[in-house]
């Protein structure tokens, strides 16, 4: 099983830190974020590993290098000349996937989470999911990406920044996905798409 890092973005958020570092790379009690992620997923037996960029990819060259030599994981860069997005971040990726038959997992950049992928894994086999979200509940949802799911966890609806009257619960989308290949062909390439506005509202329809 291969896994996904969507790390393409500047971090514009945390900047003046990301105008010299990119965000999956700053330290977090001195260890370069993207490093939890890898050792979640090795935890968890998944050790082949690509890494989307396109902002200061040098940086990752030699940082993720020097993470996969010393965890033992085997980790591919999939760079986007332009930025694409989620969506097209993940479209892009395609060639290191296009031969898999397993479904894949895939992590938004800035992750960090102690989330049980082989339960998660499990889950989206049982349901046959074309595309499984991990949620999280948080006190104040209105910065984040709301997730209306019925009693037996479909989703019907998604809310990106909600208004406050449009708040009816407290589950958000965590950034951790599982997806069946066949999503490559529902996302353009080379075209700046968003998962959370386009694609998943369009899987809804």
């Amino acid at each position: 099983m291969k896994a996904l890092f969507l790390s393409g973005g500047e971090g514009t958020r945390l900047r003046p830190f990301t105008l010299t570092i990119p965000k999956p790379l700053l330290p977090v009690a001195n260890i370069p974020l993207v490093a939890y992620q890898f050792e979640l997923l090795k935890r968890h037996s998944i050790t082949d590993i690509v890494v989307g960029v396109g902002y200061k990819t040098g940086h990752f060259k030699k940082t993720v290098a020097e993470i996969s030599k010393k965890m033992g994981v085997k980790t591919a860069l999939s760079v986007e000349d332009i930025p694409l997005g989620t969506g097209g971040g993940l479209r892009n990726a395609y060639p290191f996937f296009k031969k898999e038959k397993e479904v894949f997992v895939v992590f938004n950049g800035d992750v960090i989470t102690n989330l049980n992928l082989d339960r998660m894994i499990s889950f989206h086999k049982e349901k046959g999911a074309y595309a499984t979200i991990g949620l999280v509940k948080v006190s104040d949802p209105s910065p984040y990406g709301l997730v209306i799911a019925d009693t037996d966890m479909s989703v019907r609806k998604f809310i990106e920044k909600p208004e406050r009257n449009e708040i009816t619960t407290d589950t958000i989308n965590a950034g951790v996905y599982i997806f069946s290949a066949e999503i490559f062909s529902d996302i353009p390439p080379n075209k700046n798409v968003s998962l959370e506005k386009e694609v998943f509202p369009l899987l809804i329809e």
